[in-house]
């Protein structure tokens, strides 16, 4: 069905296409970031973007917005595009969702520092490092006729390598962004969002990158797409990574596709058009100066990796302290929203699949927990009864949000730590992948849980948000949970640290 909606173009040149449906508020950025070797430096372009901004600098409010509010964010990086999305059932955290990405897409942070924490150490850490290495053996378990060589397949692995990822600079990063993140060819789609909001969201960002570059003209070789095989190739790779979107996202992508297809002028591969950018290539690459590593050894865990290393602040950050403040002074019982919401499935990822079934074998009357680990996850698995459920899941959501707790993922040591409540097994679940010191990790947890349980100031500061999220999405009046208060939540926290 042909697309008939006008696109909105913002001051800044970004293209805007709004569609009305009963899905809630999402939003899908698009972004051609055509792949040229193995290096991975669209990936890492796309992992700076959530880490830090001008506008949020702190590199755990990706995680505080996902864990203390309602809002889903995520991006893939494909072999000719990537794709930044978000979504969120009340008006106000997509705006704050919104912001978010705005200023991470348009505004990132390229510091040198963070090089060693996101991409790699030039040892055993670094997100992205952490993230390869373990997608690169599950690729080599897959059995021989599931996994073909992939060299056969891709010219390049537009994810990067980890043999070779730590050979990226902060200056590859930045050439790559201001090459291909110009706003004029980023392409929004939204539902139910308001143009009107996205362009004041816009105006808000910081004047010297809001501003539109002049001076059009400078072409690439990387330019000579062809619009039409582009659209196919995009299309391609789209049927194969559909599982990892929401059908609210899938929604947008497919409006996307249909917009192009449609009028093929309105791909975002304009780069021909832009204006004064700086052309990237391997020849750039060369002259740039490698990671330095080892320039403060104190600083550098790849001595220690199964240390909390830096000395964290724990705070919650200053826009979700004054949504808090917001909800706090409107007495609003939930988020205000104009479309219903369903109750959230929580499982663990698939990737926990064997240590979760070994934890549940190994789980007894007689043991309130259990911690199962193999050479690169860990699981903390601990039983919870059903009057118990409410209090783990709000505190399920400030463990998550808290930037102790979030060290390990902040510094490199691993893709990913998070809390979450099984409700149909009635468990609480601790987990950590491809991480660098699964096998002692849980001693982490203990420590950062013993440590939130004293910090009521961290525990007043989310608490609020934490609840509204849990009868937010249990649909219960916010009376229902007036009996979890600070004084509770530190006392169920401890018992954990005591499992």
């Amino acid at each position: 069905m042909p697309i008939t909606q006008v696109p909105y173009h913002h001051e800044n040149g970004l293209k805007h296409l709004n569609i009305t449906n009963d899905y809630g508020y999402c939003a899908l950025f698009v972004v051609n970031t055509p792949v040229f070797d193995n290096s991975g430096v669209a990936h890492g372009v796309e992992h700076f973007v959530f880490r830090r901004s001008l506008a949020f600098p702190q590199s755990e409010s990706l995680f505080q917005l996902t864990s203390l509010t309602d809002i889903k964010m995520n991006a893939s990086t494909l072999a000719t595009i990537t794709y930044f999305h978000c979504q969120s059932h009340c008006q106000q955290t997509f705006a704050l969702a919104l912001n978010y990405m705005l200023n991470g897409i348009l505004c990132p942070i390229f510091d040198p520092d963070d090089l060693v924490e996101e991409i790699h150490d030039g040892g055993y850490c670094g997100v992205i490092y952490r993230e390869l290495l373990g997608a690169e053996q599950q690729v080599a378990d897959l059995p021989s006729k599931i996994n073909p060589d992939k060299c056969s397949q891709e010219k390049y692995q537009h994810g990067g390598h980890s043999s070779i990822i730590g050979q990226l600079s902060s200056s590859d990063l930045s050439c790559f962004h201001q090459r291909f993140y110009q706003a004029c060819d980023i392409t929004l789609i939204t539902a139910n969002a308001d143009s009107a909001q996205v362009s004041h969201l816009i105006k808000q960002l910081p004047k010297k990158i809001n501003a539109r570059p002049e001076n059009f003209n400078q072409q690439s070789p990387y330019d000579k797409t062809d619009n039409k095989s582009k659209y196919n190739n995009e299309n391609n790779e789209d049927n194969k990574h559909q599982k990892k979107y929401s059908s609210e996202i899938n929604c947008l992508i497919d409006v996307y596709h249909q917009w192009v297809k449609d009028d093929p002028q309105q791909t975002i591969n304009n780069s021909s058009k832009s204006q004064n950018r700086q052309k990237y290539s391997k020849a750039d690459k060369k002259q740039r100066s490698p990671i330095a590593i080892d320039q403060n050894q104190n600083q550098n865990p790849k001595n220690n990796p199964g240390a909390l290393c830096k000395e964290t602040k724990n705070s919650v950050i200053a826009q979700l302290t004054e949504l808090s403040s917001q909800l706090t002074r409107s007495r609003k019982l939930v988020y205000p929203s104009t479309v219903p919401c369903s109750a959230p499935q929580y499982t663990l990822p698939k990737l926990f699949s064997s240590l979760y079934q070994q934890a549940q074998t190994q789980l007894t009357k007689d043991d309130n927990a259990v911690y199962i680990a193999d050479q690169q996850n860990g699981l903390l698995l601990t039983h919870i009864n059903i009057t118990q459920q409410a209090q783990a899941h709000i505190a399920s959501f400030m463990i998550s949000a808290y930037p102790s707790f979030l060290a390990p993922r902040s510094q490199g040591h691993c893709y990913l730590i998070h809390a979450s409540v099984i409700e149909q097994d009635q468990y609480l679940a601790i987990y950590s992948a491809f991480d660098v010191s699964s096998a002692t990790r849980h001693k982490h947890i203990s420590e950062s849980l013993l440590q939130l349980s004293q910090d009521l100031l961290f525990i007043n500061e989310s608490l609020w948000l934490a609840k509204i999220k849990y009868c937010r999405a249990h649909k219960l009046d916010i009376q229902q949970v007036c009996h979890i208060t600070p004084a509770t939540s530190s006392k169920f926290l401890w018992a954990l640290n005591l499992l």
